[in-house]
């Protein structure tokens, strides 16, 4: 029996049996995903631990100094959000009156 006559018999099949096919045959094609990645994860593995020159250089002291300049970045961006939030807060508290004009010209100056 050929491939196609094995299709063709499971197209004449009710649907919960092709719908068994199609997960067991899932299955197994996942199975042989996973195999050939775990091999080739393995020579890649092994490749790297017979190879002096291919040992990962970690500084840990420059991924912190890294980590600090990302936090102090993060502080003086919230404080200048907080200073436009202000602003259009008191915006919004002024509003279109005329006669806060000269307050409010004052206050975007800043």
């Amino acid at each position: 029996m050929n491939i196609q006559e094995k299709i063709e018999e499971i197209k004449k099949k009710p649907e919960h049996i092709r719908v068994r096919y199609a997960w067991f045959l899932t299955a197994i094609c996942m199975f042989f995903v996973f195999l050939i990645w775990e091999v080739s994860f393995r020579m890649n593995m092994e490749s790297i631990q017979n190879n002096p020159d291919s040992k990962f250089d970690f500084d840990g002291s420059k991924a912190i100094k890294d980590i600090q300049n990302k936090k102090e970045d993060l502080k003086k961006i919230k404080d200048n959000i907080s200073g436009v939030t202000e602003k259009s807060n008191f915006l919004l508290e002024k509003g279109n009156n005329p006669e806060n004009e000269s307050e409010i010209r004052s206050e975007l100056k800043k």
